[in-house]
């Protein structure tokens, strides 16, 4: 069973505890436990930690609202022997979830803020209360955000509440006599009028789906909104080719991905992809039924991980022959906030059509200049008319060692230096303490733009041959000895990654072709219910090495 609850910020600060009983323990005295009995490596890397022989606790991390919640768990045997509730593994962590998209969703909120839950202390305590039940969740229903709206309104705080609830009271004490006049002259037909009145009046409020609530008539303007966000994870490696001539190994790359297919592309996928998420924004009167139709672009989205609301049997049944040309998804939408699916696309099987991943392409080369010391990189945004610009694009540069030699004579500290000759954008900012740089644009980059950065890589080392030179009792052998030996130190170009977001259009192609709203018989469909798209890329991982 559940014990109590807490969320914390990314540092493990404390925002919000429920403790249900007097023997649950605070945050503080529960943190001094987990510190004793597991590592800072450890913790961060798990979701259940035990720190009692009945005792575990659970972590979810929301990658979202960068909050941590946790839950205190016992499952200790009854007094009769038998095991209570199990809760496996996963459960919790599920759980866990749950309250964090609950909460988003009461609040009507994309993330949720350390001052707007602190600001909710007390709205955050009755809707534990509400959903936890004898140290059980309440599934029975009570996990959807319009039912806890209903209980516990959300413009409403506590005090008003109870003002509203004292009205009333007075309300229903003074017309008491009222009442009780009218009962006595009604007699027993008007008793069992009463009776069917109440009735029909149940059956008339009786709810079709328990995650939207009855007779939903204030939108003034009707409105449905769907966001599509997909992040792109990719790892591409130049493709080389010997020359045969002089038996130096060169590339062959002189264009990105993005404008070629790959099995043209000089890149060679090694790993692809992308995960995207459908959430909607339901201003829709009564109990609609919406029928999304997308467009896959040849993309196969698996098995996708549905809201509730969705009918899985007909989702089934409309794109069992479909071939990767349309989706057809059905629901009944939630009023307001609400994550209708979620998918993955696969990009390492070839059949994905990958000639519009993304809009940016890369090229970066080494050896250049007179002391082949040199490196360009040159970064085209193609031009777009769905997409105007990209947002926060960052480029980070890592250098490492080509050549390897197992002699130590010479220097064996040298200290390597980013010198930038070229840069047309952005700034560069380079890492101390490290061989790496971050090539940082503006907020907003205009698409069509050619962006250059050429520089150089400074070693210590490469200014020994001149105090060489300089030396006359240092003899041939010498020389090449401390040759090798510089060698060793060079450091190119190796890997480029990629961080950027723009809106206008998904990478992987997906589209919308409609939105059908469809109501029921006894309610008629306004002509006017505005239907909104976006959709949000995000490339989180674009990675390009040499080798």
């Amino acid at each position: 069973m559940y014990i109590s609850f807490y969320i914390t910020d990314s540092k493990n600060g404390l925002i919000f505890q429920y403790l249900p009983s007097a023997s649950a323990p605070t945050f503080s005295n529960l943190w001094v436990k987990i510190k004793s009995v597991t590592s800072d490596t450890d913790l961060a890397l798990r979701n259940e930690i035990k720190i009692g022989k009945y005792l575990k606790v659970s972590k979810y991390h929301s990658d979202i609202n960068n909050l941590n919640y946790w839950c205190l768990i016992s499952d200790q045997k009854n007094k009769d022997g038998n095991m209570g509730t199990k809760i496996s593994i996963i459960d919790p962590f599920v759980f866990l979830e749950t309250i964090d998209n609950i909460l988003m969703e009461y609040f009507d909120k994309d993330t949720l803020t350390v001052k707007k839950l602190t600001n909710n202390y007390d709205r955050l305590t009755m809707i534990f209360n509400y959903i936890i039940d004898d140290g059980e969740p309440h599934m029975a229903g009570n996990l959807y955000s319009n039912r806890i709206k209903d209980v516990i309104p959300l413009q409403n705080d506590l005090t008003k509440f109870i003002h509203s609830t004292a009205k009333n009271l007075g309300n229903v004490v003074s017309n008491s006599a009222v009442t009780n006049a009218a009962k006595t002259t009604s007699g027993t037909r008007g008793v069992q009028n009463g009776r069917m009145f109440s009735n029909s009046s149940t059956l008339g409020n009786e709810e079709i789906v328990p995650w939207r609530s009855t007779h939903l008539e204030h939108h003034t303007k009707e409105e449905i909104y769907l966001d599509f966000e997909e992040t792109v994870q990719l790892v591409f490696q130049k493709r080389h080719r010997r020359d045969k001539r002089n038996g130096k190994t060169t590339t062959t790359l002189d264009r990105g991905y993005i404008n070629n297919s790959l099995k043209t592309s000089r890149m060679q996928l090694v790993h692809g992809n992308i995960h995207g998420s459908i959430k909607g924004n339901s201003l829709l009167n009564g109990t609609p039924i919406v029928e999304l139709n997308l467009n896959n672009n040849g993309c196969d989205l698996g098995i996708p991980r549905f809201n509730n609301c969705v009918n899985c049997e007909d989702y089934i049944i409309d794109n069992e022959d479909k071939n990767l040309l349309n989706t057809k998804v059905k629901f009944i939408p939630p009023d307001g906030k609400f994550s209708l699916m979620e998918y993955n696309i696969g990009l390492n099987s070839g059949q994905q059509d990958n000639s519009n991943l993304g809009l940016i392409s890369i090229i970066f080369e080494n050896n250049l200049g007179r002391n082949e010391d040199e490196f360009e990189i040159t970064v085209n945004i193609s031009g777009s008319s769905k997409v105007d610009k990209i947002k926060n694009l960052t480029i980070d540069l890592q250098f490492f060692e080509t050549q390897s030699r197992e002699r130590t004579q010479g220097p064996k500290d040298s200290q390597v230096k980013i010198k930038i000759i070229r840069n047309t954008h952005g700034r560069f900012s380079h890492d101390i303490d490290s061989v790496r740089g971050d090539w940082i644009f503006d907020v907003n980059t205009p698409t069509g733009t050619i962006a250059v950065l050429r520089g150089c890589v400074e070693n210590s080392g490469n200014n020994l041959q001149a105090d060489r030179n300089d030396n006359e009792d240092i003899d041939q052998e010498q020389e090449q000895e401390q040759e090798q030996t510089n060698d060793k130190h060079k450091m190119t170009l190796q890997t480029v990654n990629v961080k950027y977001e723009h809106e206008g259009q998904s990478v992987s192609g997906l589209k919308v072709n409609s939105i059908d709203v469809i109501k029921r018989s006894h309610s008629s469909l306004p002509s006017n219910i505005f239907k909104g798209v976006k959709y949000v890329s995000k490339m989180v991982d674009y990675e390009i090495r040499e080798y």
